[in-house]
């Protein structure tokens, strides 16, 4: 008589269960065990007026309540991020050359990282006042000169307020000393 030994092999459905057990079991175990945080982020893009990014921009976030401060500049792509920042009612300002500077009030909230991008406005420019006379242009022949009035002889500063001195300053004139030889 021939016998026939025939070896139960329950370990792929062992396993199989297992795996499926731990999945299901697993998400609800470990939920209460992740981390939380009291923590929240800003962050955001800033841009010029006609949409381009605008890199090395100053933008200073602060909790006057607080005491908070916090300064940082702005990335190549115009984007900056705040992380790791407390709930409460902060105020962001942005600042950079050639703009207006601009303020906002946001109110962070527990793990809600907000975005808030900003679009800078031309501003700080500054007006300068041009006066010139209008200089007289000979165009009637080659010839250099330039007019003196009383006042102008009277505070020259050579002694006798000598006229040929004055003229010895002007473009193309040539002085020459009597006395030399």
């Amino acid at each position: 008589m021939r016998f026939r030994v025939v070896r139960a092999t329950f370990a792929p459905i062992f396993f199989s269960v297992a795996f499926v057990f731990l999945g299901i079991i697993s998400p609800i175990v470990s939920n209460p065990m992740m981390a939380q945080t009291n923590t929240t982020g800003l962050s955001g893009v800033i841009t010029d007026p006609t949409g381009a990014v605008v890199p090395d921009t100053a933008i200073e976030l602060s909790n006057p309540a607080t005491g908070f401060l916090r300064v940082i500049k702005s990335s190549s792509k115009g984007e900056y991020t705040f992380d790791q920042i407390l709930p409460g009612r902060y105020h962001v300002t942005i600042s950079a050359p050639n703009f207006a500077p601009q303020t906002e009030e946001v109110e962070l909230l527990v793990a809600t990282p907000l975005k808030l991008n900003f679009k800078l406005t031309i501003g700080n420019t500054e007006v300068v006042d041009v006066a010139a006379g209008l200089e007289t242009v000979n165009s009637t022949d080659a010839s250099l000169g330039k007019a003196f009035d009383s006042a102008q002889v009277q505070s020259l500063p050579y002694l006798a307020n000598n006229v040929n001195y004055l003229l010895s300053l002007q473009p193309g004139v040539l002085a020459l000393d009597p006395g030399a030889t």
